[in-house]
């Protein structure tokens, strides 16, 4: 099928075009051409103030406009995409992506067509590697995920009957602060070597720290190696998880990657869940030195598939690895290791009211810190090469905002999940397994959403609407909790809450990581990927910690000003270490029981009161924030969008017109042929550049 018969006298012709949100409308263009075979496909000459237009069975479209901004580039372009696709199949062999062949530009139209050239067309699918070495990495790294969620959740379930094994409850909180303490200061490392050593590298040597300190865990003789265990596991886990996301980057296309770290998320909160339950059965069953040694095998089986299949991607070309190895910055990594170590023990050392902050032993960790990160922020500023933490990057304004978002969502995420069981065990006399299982609701509904969320992205090629409706949902539920948890409550509304605090916190898990990499150099996404972990993490320590200080800061004092004189104080200590104690005073103190409780109440109520302000500054934080396209732009620059899009239900309009064209219906935002020496509009609905546009096309003949 060829297009339609091209007048011979056809030469010259004016093309003008309006975008109707431009400053710049109604600009003239004058161009060149002559009629071409059936089925050729021909360049239009054009001034270098004009557009190149490229003319295929006397069909116009427009290639790039050089007269306009960048944002109307792209607008145009997607236009030119919509009428590509409407072409008969005739025209579509003869177009250079399915042919090879490339239409005669004139010089002064060379440049945007070149620029054009160096970013190839993205797969729509988002692959970059064929589906079957993609399906064996992508499994690679979700085993991955789940080994570190299924090591956490685990450990933290078999805890007491380590340190009932050992005698030595004392260090038992360890086993999980070490893991957390390593896991968390060394992601950006992990972000740095990746840069220089490579991503599969770095992978394999995080998997064999993970193996070592899981073997070790399970075969410790002592608390103190147990201890040790879990830090070398915890440095294990950090790459584990860094590597991961930052290799989903390398193999998945920046609009698709909402998609495939969504099922991330939900493997991850997968994890979560069958880790107690895991836990529980090696320790009351078998032994719990089963809880690691089970994990030996899987994480065997990973390496051999990373060594086997993973590409090799992201390596320096600095030369051999001695030379790579001269090129790290030692003394930043020492200078931020040391430092956000003692931070961090300096936190969890925080114990009120036998070991407040003003404490000897917190103090002596907590102002070394402050020295050390801010020495480690002079060398990396004044004196490094090669910068641990290349703050040039992150000090760009939408940079800062979304490492923000990160620091906040930690804090309200990990603080909700810690203390929401101890309030279900104080309020409803629960015990630890059952306020557990009351967290489902909110664990279930954020892997549901992380992976609807990362989809919808995906689809509409916008993750702002997602985005902004998941901190809008995560103040409204930290509100709820602060308002309506009281003793006595009723389960429907209990359940509602988290629904609606899980709903907003599985809208931002994915969509915050892909904000950051959409607004980051396609060069720096493995080391904005690994802050972004880290600021999460820290947040999440941080937040814990201060909820922590805060209610039992606050908790004696309600008891001591609520509870009789002739209360014992031993009782007060008692139901301060142990919540479930409060059902286990003696009988001539019961009718103190209401009192104890609503003492803790009041004090949890507190700590969630913290979560409103939190949320609620990321929420105004957000607008404040630039939007960025899930393409990219020349030598891997993000690109800006012109206009904001926080309207959640055009991304649901976007997915509806998704799902009819796949089904067969004619969706929204299909562009009209515009035939030469014809007068049409091409009209479409909004498309990925966030606004709505109008393309007026008028051909004129013109003289010879």
């Amino acid at each position: 099928m060829t297009g339609p018969t091209q007048p011979s006298d056809f030469n010259e012709s004016t093309i003008r075009w309006d975008i109707h949100d431009s400053s710049r409308r109604g600009s003239d263009a004058t161009f060149v051409t002559s009629p071409p075979r059936d089925g050729e496909e021909t360049a239009v000459n054009s001034p270098s103030s004009t557009p190149a237009v490229t003319r295929r069975n006397s069909v116009v479209t427009i290639c790039k406009l050089d007269t306009v901004d960048e944002h109307e580039q792209q607008k145009v372009s997607h236009k030119s995409s919509w009428l590509s696709s409407d072409q008969n199949s005739s025209s579509e062999k003869s177009s250079p992506r399915s042919s090879g062949k490339e239409g005669a530009v004139s010089d002064s139209a060379s440049p945007a067509a070149e620029e054009k050239d160096e970013s190839p067309a993205e797969p729509s699918h988002g692959r970059l590697l064929p589906l079957g070495k993609f399906l064996t990495c992508y499994f690679c790294l979700a085993l991955a995920i789940l080994l570190t969620s299924l090591d956490q959740t685990i450990a933290a379930c078999i805890t007491p009957t380590i340190s009932t094994e050992f005698g030595s409850s004392s260090q038992s909180s360890w086993i999980g602060t070490a893991f957390l303490l390593t896991s968390t200061v060394f992601q950006p490392l992990y972000g740095r070597f990746c840069d220089v050593f490579g991503r599969k590298m770095l992978f394999i040597v995080a998997q064999a720290l993970f193996l070592g300190g899981t073997a070790l865990c399970g075969a410790a003789p002592s608390m103190t190696a147990l201890i040790i265990g879990r830090a070398i596991a915890g440095i294990g886990g950090a790459g584990l998880l860094s590597v991961t996301q930052i290799m989903i980057s390398d193999i998945v296309t920046l609009k698709k990657r909402g998609m495939y770290h969504g099922i991330l998320s939900s493997v991850n909160g997968a994890g979560s869940v069958i880790g107690p339950l895991a836990g529980g059965v090696f320790a009351s069953k078998i032994s719990w030195r089963w809880a690691f040694y089970f994990q030996l095998p899987i994480v065997a089986f990973t390496m051999i598939c990373t060594i086997l299949v993973l590409p090799q991607v992201g390596r320096s070309d600095v030369g051999k690895f001695k030379e790579k190895f001269r090129t790290i910055d030692w003394v930043g990594i020492v200078l931020f290791l040391t430092g956000f170590t003692f931070l961090l023990l300096a936190i969890s050392l925080i114990a009120p009211p036998d070991r407040p902050f003003t404490s000897p032993l917190v103090s002596g960790f907590f102002f070394p810190a402050l020295a050390l990160i801010a020495s480690f922020v002079f060398w990396e500023l004044k004196y490094a090469k090669n910068p641990v933490v290349p703050f040039k990057v992150f000090k760009a304004p939408p940079i800062l905002a979304i490492l923000s978002f990160n620091f906040t969502f930690g804090w309200v995420f990990y603080a909700g999940l810690y203390f929401l069981p101890v309030f279900f065990q104080v309020a409803d006399r629960q015990d630890a397994v059952k306020s557990s299982v009351s967290l489902f609701p909110l664990v279930l509904t954020s892997i549901a959403f992380s992976w609807l969320s990362g989809l919808i992205t995906s689809i509409s090629g916008n993750y702002a609407g997602t985005f902004f409706l998941g901190l809008l949902l995560t103040s409204l539920g930290s509100i709820l909790i602060f308002t309506l948890y009281h003793s006595g409550m009723s389960q429907g509304v209990q359940i509602a809450t988290m629904i609606i605090l899980g709903t907003g916190f599985g809208m931002q898990m994915q969509n915050s990581l892909v904000a950051a990499q959409a607004a980051t150099r396609q060069k720096d996404v493995a080391m904005t990927t690994a802050v972004r972990n880290f600021m999460r993490s820290i947040g999440g320590v941080l937040g814990i910690a201060l909820s922590n200080c805060i209610l039992y800061t606050t908790l004696p004092t309600y008891l001591r000003s609520t509870l009789s004189d002739t209360f014992p104080e031993n009782l007060v200590t008692k139901i301060i270490d142990a919540p479930l104690e409060i059902y286990e005073l003696p009988a001539e103190f019961a009718g103190d029981v209401p009192t104890v409780i609503n003492s803790y109440v009041r004090s949890l109520k507190i700590v969630y009161l913290v979560f409103i302000p939190i949320s609620v500054f990321s929420l105004l934080l957000w607008f404040a924030v630039p939007e960025y396209e899930l393409t990219r732009g020349k030598d891997g620059e993000p690109i800006r969008r012109a206009h904001r899009t926080i309207n959640v239900f055009w991304q649901v309009r976007r997915l509806a017109s998704w799902i009819r064209t796949k089904r067969g219906c004619s969706g929204e935002g299909e562009g009209k042929e515009v035939e030469a020496g014809s007068i049409g509009v091409l009209e479409g609905r909004r498309g990925s550049a966030g606004s709505d546009a109008t393309l007026d096309l008028d051909l004129e003949k013109g003289s010879k």
